[in-house]
């Protein structure tokens, strides 16, 4: 998709307010980038690609849930060849999900990726087995969120 966005459409599309991404992107967390992840060279005008819009999806999604801005960018960044494979694949293969998580007092988080129902209840097991204190766990359907940003893009699309 070769399709841009200006700086106005993110607030419906990503669920992120404009001053919040030119903070993310002052202070180091964000870089626009291409389809491709290169970075984007503006003309005077910010422009968005689909990549960007996930990106900034998955980060709004995270720090929603109380995240810290540094661990969401690093977990958007690890997202972004998923999403790749998800535009590509059958979806009879199921969804993926990344998988945060967070033991006891401790302020860091690990993250995997689970493909699919049986693997995310496989990655579940494994993360409350291994933990001696109660983990927090946080799970996020990266189909789901493809599949919102795709409908709100062809909103987009059939409003101009």
């Amino acid at each position: 998709m070769d399709q841009t966005w200006l700086i106005r459409d993110l607030p419906f599309l990503t669920g992120t307010n404009r001053d919040l991404v030119k903070d993310w992107r002052r202070r180091g967390y964000f870089q626009p980038r291409d389809n491709r992840g290169n970075a984007i060279v503006g003309d005077g005008w910010q422009r968005f690609s689909f990549r960007d819009l996930l990106f900034l999806r998955v980060m709004t999604v995270l720090t929603e849930h109380d995240f810290p801005v540094s661990t969401a960018t690093r977990i958007a960044e690890r997202c972004m060849p998923w999403f790749g494979r998800l535009m590509k694949a059958d979806a009879s293969e199921g969804g993926v999900y990344a998988l945060i998580r967070k033991s006891g007092g401790s302020d860091e988080h690990s993250f995997t990726f689970a493909r699919g129902h049986d693997a995310l209840c496989t990655e579940l097991q494994k993360s409350l087995l291994t933990d001696a204190g109660l983990p927090v766990i946080t799970f996020v359907d990266l189909a789901e969120i493809l599949l919102d940003l795709l409908r709100r893009v062809e909103e987009i699309n059939r409003e101009q």
